[in-house]
């Protein structure tokens, strides 16, 4: 899966981390550091969205909780608010492209504003 970084140098300087991680040469610790300020932070979902994503891809709760590897329970759960997706099946679902009737309005766009303004601080 792609990462997503918070700018181009924070991604070279994570890429190059990544390297001298794989030589032995940090230590895991000290990489968990360099993902948490190089990484873009993973913004949560609205039910609503998740939803749209789904309806977007024709495909029915069980289904789309076998692609998540999730319960169909859980899906279900996620888009009446109940509960809302952490880890692996939320960078999945933030991967994906946002539905189209999404503006640059809209509440990802919010979002990813928001975003860049922590960033920025």
């Amino acid at each position: 899966m792609n990462k997503k970084y918070r700018s181009n140098p924070l991604a070279a300087l994570h890429e190059t981390m990544e390297g001298l991680r794989d030589a032995k040469i940090i230590e895991k610790q000290t990489m968990r550091e360099f993902d948490h300020a190089c990484l873009a932070p993973v913004v949560a979902l609205a039910p609503d969205e998740i939803k749209a994503i789904r309806l977007r891809e024709r495909v029915s709760q069980p289904v789309f909780a076998r692609y998540l590897n999730v319960s169909k329970n859980l899906v279900s759960d996620w888009e009446r608010g109940v509960k809302k997706p952490g880890g692996p099946a939320l960078r999945l679902l933030e991967s994906l492209p946002p539905p189209p009737h999404e503006t640059k309005t809209g509440s990802r766009a919010k979002r990813q504003r928001a975003r860049k303004d922590f960033v920025m601080a």
